[in-house]
């Protein structure tokens, strides 16, 4: 039997906390299932109250914080205590809904594809600001699979055909993937390290899947498994827009740097270069202003990513160059 292992963590919940654990505990197959909640320091006494009624529950456990520590730090918790008694891991944030038959739709891709380290299905956004049209738009991008592609001297957005999530295919779409849609081989966690970051809140599950995904393929699945729960004290909500997008590059930049043969790969692979940048919008029929503001942005980034790719480059020669420095010296 299957065991999954599920890691709600929980802050001032409120009445969502029940129908979170309630979408768990309802879904159906023959599978071992843990559920563990990190109550993080909450003060709110509706959330305490539910919080209490699992005390003695066989299947829920719930764990206290003497302090509040935020979602990546009470996710991290979670997952060191029961990563290692568990075959898959999924991380459940305490508004969010799990939808009918997740488990079953997840793991039958899991049993087609054994060496994936995911499988990740469509989340629906859901909630009393939610229009219709904006859950359709919610959903499509996440069955586009949207990809970087840099080809022939061009930056632009493409679409993926394949159902394989691929590093570069997340790193265009972090807005679409919230954790909870997703189960976890917990070999592939334990293997890579990879854990939820403090310093990138509000974009720690786009950064998590990211580093995941150099380990083992993350495969995509046709299917809604879970609700996404959208609400005013949501952190995705538009105000917080802009402190997304300021911690998405300082991600990019820091991480490049680190770790830019990941990053930059497939980009040094293709082999874009300034001169075939030029030579593709030259041969574009129409010569208006947007085709030659589109190639000067093009340019920009191109130029902006080998820079990056510069940097990191002398970055990596001068450790190197101390290294040996220290070693001679020793």
């Amino acid at each position: 039997m299957k065991r999954i292992g599920v890691i709600i963590p929980a802050y001032n919940s409120g009445s969502y906390l029940l129908s979170t654990i309630s979408s768990i505990l309802s879904q159906e197959g023959d599978y071992d299932c843990k559920i563990l909640i990190v109550n993080d320091f909450s003060t709110d006494k509706t959330t305490n109250e539910i919080l209490s009624r699992y005390v003695d529950n066989p299947v829920v456990t719930v764990i206290n914080n003497d302090r509040n520590m935020g979602i990546c730090e009470s996710r991290n918790k979670g997952l060191r205590l029961l990563v290692s008694s568990v075959d898959f891991v999924m991380f459940v944030d305490h508004d969010d809904v799990l939808a009918p038959l997740a488990f079953q739709k997840l793991m039958g891709a899991f049993d087609e594809n054994p060496d994936t380290a995911a499988v990740m299905g469509i989340a629906y956004k859901f909630g009393p600001l939610v229009t219709s049209e904006e859950n359709d738009v919610f959903v499509q991008n996440q069955r586009s699979r949207k990809s970087v592609s840099f080809c022939g001297g061009r930056f632009d957005v493409s679409y993926k055909a394949t159902n394989l999530l691929t590093y570069p295919v997340i790193l265009a779409s972090y807005t679409v993937h919230p954790p909870a849609k997703a189960l976890i081989r917990s070999s592939a966690l334990v293997r890579s390290g990879v854990i939820f970051e403090k310093r990138f809140e509000l974009i720690e599950d786009w950064i998590f899947w990211i580093k995941l995904s150099r380990f083992g393929d993350i495969y995509a699945i046709d299917e809604e498994t879970a609700g996404y729960r959208w609400h005013q004290s949501n952190n995705s909500q538009s105000g917080n827009q802009l402190v997304q997008l300021k911690n998405g590059w300082k991600y990019l930049f820091w991480y490049s740097l680190q770790s830019r043969e990941y990053l930059f790969s497939y980009l040094k692979v293709l082999g874009g270069t300034r001169t075939g940048n030029c030579s593709y919008y030259k041969s574009l029929p129409e010569q208006t202003i947007y085709t030659q503001l589109k190639f000067v942005y093009n340019s920009l980034i191109l130029l902006l990513l080998r820079l990056v790719i510069h940097i990191g480059n002398l970055d990596s020669g001068s450790r190197s160059h101390r290294a040996s420095v220290a070693g001679s010296v020793n």
